[in-house]
């Protein structure tokens, strides 16, 4: 090393060790001119009369001193917040951001007014404020509150270290007086707001319980304690209970469940329990989770096997058992494998309506997996597989890493990040969007290359929507805007059980009784259960005036095509826009339950049922073309296989390629067809035409004789 350069690293070393280990690295406090610590006013801990401020830390200043961002990230929201209990927040968009700093005193007003209207309680205008959420690194966000304007932000752009955000406002109107509220998350969990600032931390972490999930077994009462919690969520909250099983038979299926509880399990078995009502909701947006558990067991057998064509297969297996792959499965343990299949499919929920795309992939990938947990396999657990040549082989669950397991398994995405563009060739361009759940930076960057797409005159655009689990509704119409050739609606209705709070909420983790006014604009409809939104709630999108793709949409699906990125398809099917490849979505079309979500906290098993509570209605029940509760079904289907995820070719997609010159030849053969049509049309209008002159002539000569002969 030079010595120039080794004095350099020396020098940085002996400064680096003269910082205390606790400032290195260490966040920005986010006051102007004050210094880390400085003007603490409530820390997690701390009690703000009588509530316990858990994991915030509420920091004092003179107003409309400026507020910096502690760090370098992303914006991943921008809104006004009203904290009416410490543990309850409500929030408002930010309609208007170009007028956001002149009109942000109006706005305030106008938020607390709605809220007095809607929640029958009076707040200071002062205690509405500005919010930011900025992304630090992966997983970790910060949330600053309290704020009020000078500058407005759009998701998804970069935020520096010490950028002014706003001015300190009014957080919490617990607390009277100027104040910012700051608080971190890692992976959506709280986290220590202090010792970031290089701060000794008042943080505890949650005492969540733990649960041994394998092998604990629950006394009958608790467990039927947390079943009925269970039920009564579901039928006080769920808006599509009963659309695919009848209430009779979902009522039989819900009290087998219970009688079936009749001694001590665990919970995984307790989860199993609950299954037949989770298969019977038929619905890809409710969840039955295990959160809060002590161990799990991540073992797998050496070969995984999975259903293809109505047989067991092997399709990945390990080195030492490779001569397997491809080979028939007959027998499991001894028991007729085809007889299983059925046992095994039971297990399958969350899978929306009568869409069978979604699992037919899951009865491919994991069969083995569901009937391990059919059968209780566990690490050391053996498994005797029978071939169609008469061998077996005994295996061992362990452990496996994913790579010592072949061939590999082309899983899930294909790209990183939330989209990409790209160009195929001169005539083919290609947008892979990856989630709707897009910053407005991603908007902006999609209109762009739609534009310039646009301007080059590219015949043909694919859309890729497939693995998109959904996201943002609005972002999704807006890309769909920028395609569309006509005005569409997304949504064309709404529903809830509730227009007010719901009992079921004192058992949840992300709301409580006191959650209330979220659907005070859903109104009864006579002869109808339930609450809609009014119809003038749902207007029609027009196409975008200065961006538009005229050229063919091809949209590729499959079955973890869910939610919004269904809708997008359906759209595009609805309106003829484009043709569709791949396979059926994996929501259904007419309808889906989503929007806002109650987690339910199962206390004594240590499950969380996630319960949707608004169904978003996008075409009445027999409107179309496409049977009741499928998906959207592609115009072209590719057939699902093995091969297709363990192989690198992408067979939707160049399925989609090779499509378009039969489609060019199609349209070629349609416009020649029309051409010859209006050829035809013109040359049938001109004899006609002839005909009409030579007999107004024929008329005229005739006429013009009797008028010429003498009186």
């Amino acid at each position: 090393m030079p010595m120039s350069k080794t004095i350099f690293a020396l020098h940085a070393v002996l400064i680096a060790l003269a910082i205390p280990a606790s400032l290195q690295g260490q966040d920005l406090w986010p006051i102007e001119g004050a210094a880390a610590g400085e003007g603490i006013v409530c820390k997690p801990q701390d009690y703000i009369g009588s509530e316990l401020n858990f994991a915030d830390l509420f920091i004092n200043a003179g107003e409309g001193t400026d507020v910096l961002a502690p760090r370098d990230g992303i914006v991943t929201s921008f809104y006004f917040t009203c904290y009416l209990a410490h543990t309850y927040c409500m929030t408002f968009n930010v309609d208007d951001p170009d007028s956001l700093v002149f009109r942000d005193a109006m706005i305030r007003e106008e938020i607390s007014r709605s809220i007095g209207e809607r929640m029958k309680v009076k707040v200071d205008p002062k205690f509405v404020g500005l919010a930011i959420a900025i992304e630090v690194a992966e997983g970790e966000t910060y949330f600053i509150s309290g704020l009020r304007p000078v500058k407005t932000f759009r998701t998804g752009y970069e935020i520096r270290r010490g950028e002014v955000l706003g001015k300190v406002g009014f957080a919490y109107r617990g607390i009277d007086q100027p104040c910012i509220d700051f608080s971190r998350s890692i992976n959506t969990k709280p986290a220590d707001p202090m010792s970031i600032f290089g701060l000794k931390s008042s943080y505890l972490p949650p005492d969540v319980k733990t649960i041994d999930y394998l092998t604990h077994k629950h006394p009958v009462e608790d467990l039927k304690e947390d079943f009925a919690v269970f039920r009564a969520s579901l039928e006080e909250g769920h808006p599509g209970l009963y659309d695919y099983t009848p209430k009779a038979r979902m009522d039989s299926i819900f009290d087998a469940c219970l009688a079936g509880i009749d001694e001590p399990i665990a919970s995984r078995d307790f989860w199993l329990k609950l299954l037949p009502v989770m298969h019977a909701l038929r619905d890809s947006h409710t969840g039955l989770l295990a959160r809060r558990y002590a161990s799990t067991d991540n073992s797998a057998p050496p070969v995984l096997f999975g259903l293809e064509g109505g047989k067991v297969k092997v399709f990945r297996a390990t080195e030492e058992h490779s001569d397997l792959l491809g080979k028939t499965v007959t027998t499991i343990d001894g028991v007729d494998a085809a007889g299983l299949i059925p046992e095994v499919e039971n297990l399958i929920y969350g899978t929306d309506g009568y869409i069978e795309s979604q699992s037919e992939r899951l009865m491919l990938s994991s069969f083995w997996r569901y009937y391990g947990a059919l059968t209780a396999k566990k690490e050391g657990s053996g498994l005797v597989l029978g071939f169609s040549d008469g061998t077996e082989r005994s295996l061992v669950y362990a452990r496996i890493p994913q790579d010592r397991l072949r061939p590999d398994w082309n899983r899930g995405s294909r790209i990183e990040g939330h989209f990409e563009t790209s160009r195929i060739d001169s005539a083919t361009a290609m947008l892979d969007i990856n989630t709707f759940q897009l910053y407005e930076k991603d908007l902006d960057d999609i209109a762009a290359f739609i534009r310039n797409v646009s301007r080059e005159k590219v015949g043909n655009l694919i859309v890729d929507v497939r693995d998109n689990p959904g996201g943002d509704p609005e972002a999704m119409a807006f890309i769909f805007s920028l395609l569309a050739d006509k005005p569409f609606r997304g949504a064309t209705g709404s529903m809830v059980m509730k227009n007010d709070t719901y009992d079921f909420f004192k058992h949840c983790y992300n709301y409580g009784p006191e959650s209330r006014g979220m659907f005070t604009e859903y109104r009864p409809v006579g002869g109808k259960e339930g609450f809609y939104l009014p119809a003038e709630k749902f207007t029609e999108v027009a196409p975008c005036d200065s961006i538009h793709f005229g050229g063919r949409l091809i949209v590729l699906t499959n079955e973890f095509s869910i939610s919004a990125s269904t809708i997008f398809a359906g759209i595009a099917h609805k309106h003829g826009r484009g043709v569709i490849v791949g396979r059926e979505t994996g929501s259904t079309y007419y309808q889906l339950n989503a929007t806002k979500f109650a987690s339910v906290n199962l206390d004594n098993t240590g499950l969380e049922l996630v319960v949707p509570l608004v169904k978003e209605i996008f075409e009445e029940k027999g409107a179309a073309d496409i049977p009741w509760g499928r998906g959207v079904i592609p115009d072209f289907e590719v057939k699902m296989s093995f091969d297709e995820f363990t192989r690198p070719e992408d067979r939707i997609l160049d399925f989609a390629l090779a499509l378009i010159p039969r489609l060019n030849e199609e349209a070629k053969a349609r416009n020649e067809t029309a051409a010859a049509r209006r050829r035809t049309k013109a040359v049938f209008m001109a004899a006609a035409g002839i005909v009409l002159i030579a007999g107004i002539a024929v008329v005229a000569v005739h006429f013009g004789r009797k008028t010429s002969q003498p009186l």
